[in-house]
């Protein structure tokens, strides 16, 4: 039950982020651009831990159940 609580969390966070970053009516001015650099930063990164904790989840299951049949 908490990792589904933890994957709609960030399922939330990349949605906003997204919303934030291209959806968003109002510009971001300027002199404010760093803003949209870390809210891509941020954006990857709610995409690419969480798909880096499942690869190494498969690799571990992977790896016992190849360890098991030898």
């Amino acid at each position: 039950m908490m990792i589904t609580g933890w994957i709609v969390l960030y399922l939330f966070m990349a949605g906003y982020m997204f919303y934030l970053l291209w959806l968003d009516e109002k510009e971001i001015p300027e002199e404010h651009a760093y803003i949209r650099c870390n809210l891509l930063g941020l954006l990857l990164l709610a995409i690419v831990w969480p798909a880096t904790c499942i690869l190494y989840l498969i690799a571990y299951i992977y790896d016992r159940i190849v360890d098991e049949d030898a």
